[in-house]
């Protein structure tokens, strides 16, 4: 089981994929920390979000960000996988795009698109991103990097 994670300090989409043929997207959503607050704070309510989740994955995988220096939400993710002992990669946003969606410059648009043959029902950019990272980790694992 792979949880995919388009990850974000507003809105962070996940998806569990089973990545056993045929690959499967099961179950997915999206974690919306309050608005206000210190970034400290919205990434602790994600990361219990994530923790409540009723699946334990094998693998996690995060969307490989450029982030300003600190502590991030990508270092919070890599802390957690690490002390659950999951293992954790990261894709960049352009690889998975080009390799689910055929084309680097897809926009969120593309991505709600393809996820509608899966469930009409998704109407929200951060869930269809995650479930698309989480195909791109499951049909081209060469893409996958350590996260760091």
């Amino acid at each position: 089981m792979i949880l995919a994670l388009d990850q974000a300090y507003t809105a962070t989409g996940w998806a569990i994929i089973d990545d056993s043929p045929p690959i499967t997207p099961i179950t997915w959503g999206v974690i919306k920390p309050p608005a206000k607050g210190p970034r400290a704070a919205k990434r602790r309510y994600i990361i219990d979000q994530i923790a409540d989740l009723s699946v334990q994955p094998d693998l996690i995988v995060i969307e490989e960000l450029w982030e300003r220096p600190g502590i991030s939400l990508s270092t919070a993710l890599i802390d957690y996988a690490y002390s659950n002992r999951i293992e954790i990669k990261a894709l960049n946003v352009l690889s998975w795009k080009k390799a689910v969606l055929g084309n680097a410059k897809a926009t969120k648009a593309d991505s709600l698109a393809f996820v509608s043959t899966i469930d009409q029902k998704i109407n929200d950019h951060n869930i269809a991103d995650a479930i698309c990272i989480g195909i791109c980790a499951s049909t081209s694992p060469k893409l996958l990097k350590q996260a760091e």
